[in-house]
């Protein structure tokens, strides 16, 4: 999840695409998301994550299941002059629940479902 405002900000996809698994419709939509915006020149500035809590469990011998808790910080998109496209003035706690597979060499992310709890 923290990688999320860092490729935001960059434009640099290749940790996300190498933790994405194959079934992880949110990581391809992000993804695909990320890559309109910085085709029309933009990127993002704030948006920093403030991670609270975390927990994990076994699914089964390959796949596990965690969650995290975090404060999503506002932030802005910018196109390629500095001008202002979009703000995010809100402060939001979010929790995200998270697939992840173990292939014995490494983990993927197999599914990622976010939700918003409230607004700070």
């Amino acid at each position: 999840m923290s990688l999320f405002p860092y490729m935001y900000a960059t434009g640099d996809t290749s940790e996300w695409e190498r933790l994405s698994g194959k079934n992880c419709g949110y990581c391809a939509g992000t993804l695909a998301d990320l890559r309109e915006k910085v085709a029309a020149g933009r990127h993002a500035v704030g948006g920093n994550f403030e991670f609270e809590a975390s927990g994990s469990s076994t699914f089964d011998g390959d796949e596990y299941f965690a969650w995290v808790v975090f404060i999503q910080h506002p932030s802005r998109a910018l196109d390629e002059s500095g001008e202002l496209v979009e703000g995010f003035p809100e402060t939001s706690r979010v929790r995200a629940q998270v697939s992840l597979i173990w292939d014995g060499a490494g983990w993927t992310v197999d599914g990622v479902d976010p939700r918003k709890l409230g607004t700070l």
